[in-house]
């Protein structure tokens, strides 16, 4: 696939300390605590640095400050992949998520996204139980869109005042420009990948879904089955 995310940075790391560390708030809809500083790709290669971003909770978005400290929303249709700090992100299909590894057959990468079955369930005494008239999610700002050129100081005066929002992180394969989840089902369902071979491969190596060094193997396996 070789226009390389990795450019971007000299260290990946396989998880974000900075996002475990720290849980997003209907007050403060943002993966990361603080905007940090970090760097983006444009489609066209061009490198722009120095700036100060995040990433929204709810749908992916880059982020980040312009003058004023105005939170601005970039034409995601240009954003080829953004550094945070030490974390790197690349831009799939409009959405940010964090490189985990790049290898010459692909990419394994982090998809983190609000929760909203969890977010939808409301306590009614006895547990929880989704109520679809609830809408939470609808009601909060937590998409790129609504936190368009609004002040940073909008949240901040109030940020951690609001309650958790829960959270969910999916691994997926990005290989040959296909966005695939990282499960056994998935992965036998590209096209080009036969099914039989995908079994044995899968118990052979002992493939762990939620372990980097595994997903690597299934990159190049995938790769090698679509090159057949």
């Amino acid at each position: 696939m070789k226009r390389t995310i990795l450019l971007l940075s000299a260290i990946l790391v396989s998880a974000t300390a900075v996002c475990q560390q720290y849980s997003p708030r209907e007050t403060w809809p943002f993966l990361y605590e603080h905007f940090h500083k970090g760097c983006t790709r444009t489609m066209d290669d061009t490198l722009i640095s120095e700036s100060l971003f995040n990433i929204t909770a709810k749908d992916g978005k880059l982020v980040y400050l312009g003058q004023g400290n105005i939170i601005m929303v970039p034409n995601m249709s240009r954003v080829y992949a953004a550094r945070i700090e030490n974390d790197v992100y690349a831009n799939i299909g409009g959405r940010m998520y964090l490189v985990l590894s790049e290898t010459e057959d692909g990419m394994v990468v982090l998809w983190m996204d609000v929760d909203e079955d969890a977010l939808n369930k409301s306590d009614i005494g006895y547990g929880k139980s989704s109520v679809a008239s609830t809408q939470k999610l609808s009601t909060l700002a937590i998409d790129g869109g609504s936190m368009t050129n609004r002040s940073l100081d909008s949240f901040t005066n109030d940020k951690y005042s609001g309650k958790e929002l829960p959270m969910k992180s999916t691994y997926y394969l990005y290989v040959n420009n296909q966005l695939v989840r990282a499960t056994k089902g998935d992965v036998m369902k590209v096209s080009g990948v036969d099914g039989k071979a995908a079994k044995e491969f899968f118990k052979q190596e002992k493939i762990k879904w939620k372990d980097v060094a595994s997903l690597e193997k299934v990159l190049e396996f995938i790769s090698s089955q679509i090159k057949e």
